[in-house]
């Protein structure tokens, strides 16, 4: 992506030339920015990314998720009483 490619169509066609010729091996995506790099990078079957804490942060982060978990422990809290 730095030099103006589409970074994840390169890794999509590294794991499709792999298969192709039945290379057994994985393919790591490196450079990963975003959330949007991890699910496309992931779904192209790229085994690896190194990904940044921040992104890491941001796959394990939800705001519902943690509305959620609120009310569950809410909930919970109040079934005791």
């Amino acid at each position: 992506d730095d030099i103006g490619e589409d970074g994840v169509h390169l890794v999509e066609n590294i794991v499709k030339a792999f298969k192709l010729y039945g290379i057994t091996t994985e393919v790591i995506a490196a450079s990963i920015r975003n959330l949007e790099h991890v699910e496309k990078v992931m779904l192209t079957g790229c085994q690896i990314a190194t990904i940044p804490t921040k992104v890491l942060e941001q796959m394990i982060i939800h705001p519902l998720t943690d509305k959620g978990l609120a009310q569950f422990m809410a909930d919970y809290q109040n079934s005791l009483k």
